[in-house]
This record gives C-alpha cells, structure tokens and sequence, in this order.
C-alpha cells in the first residue's frame, strides 16, 4: 500500500475496526482483523487497498434498517503485515504489533 492507503486502513481500523484472538484450551488458534460498516463502498476501498480479505454481509436485522459489510483478514501473514504498514496511522495497529 502507498502512504496515503495506509492512512486511511489505519484510521478506518481505529475508528471501525477490531482485532481478535481466539482461544481454545489456552491456546491460540485465531486471529483476525475486521471492520464494519453500512457503506459498501467504504468495506471496497479497504478490500482494494489491502488486496486482502473477504467481504461479508451480516445478519442486517440485528443492527437496525440498513445491512452491516463486514471486511476480515484471517491469514496471519496478511494480517501483521497491515498491522506493520498502518502502524504510524492507527493505535489498535501499534497495540497489536506489540508483545
């Protein structure tokens, strides 16, 4: 991504986005980077930026009158490597990259 993607990924993902982690027995065995939003166009811009990750539709109905996109990384490599790039931009970046 040039200068001015990472920009937007990163404030996009502070304002918007989440990081997880899912555990089983202790043991890490996910993680993910998401982002929701009303707007299908904002959920594009960040699937053209990255070149990475799905785009889904939530279950519309549970957030009101206007459907849910939701924008996932799950491949690790992907995902830290947004995290890297986007560092300078977003918090929930930096907090992530940490150890």
């Amino acid at each position: 991504m040039n200068e001015t993607e990472c920009a937007y990924v990163g404030a996009m993902i502070d304002g918007e986005g989440w990081f997880t982690e899912g555990k089983s027995w202790g043991k890490i065995v996910t993680r993910r980077l998401g982002l929701g939003n009303t707007n299908l166009e904002i959920i594009s811009a960040m699937l053209r930026a990255t070149g990475v990750g799905t785009v889904s539709l939530a279950s519309w109905r549970r957030f009101g009158k206007l459907p849910l996109w939701i924008w996932q990384v799950q491949r690790q490599g992907n995902l830290n490597e947004i995290a890297r790039q986007c560092a300078p931009f977003s918090t929930k970046c930096q907090n992530w990259l940490l150890p």
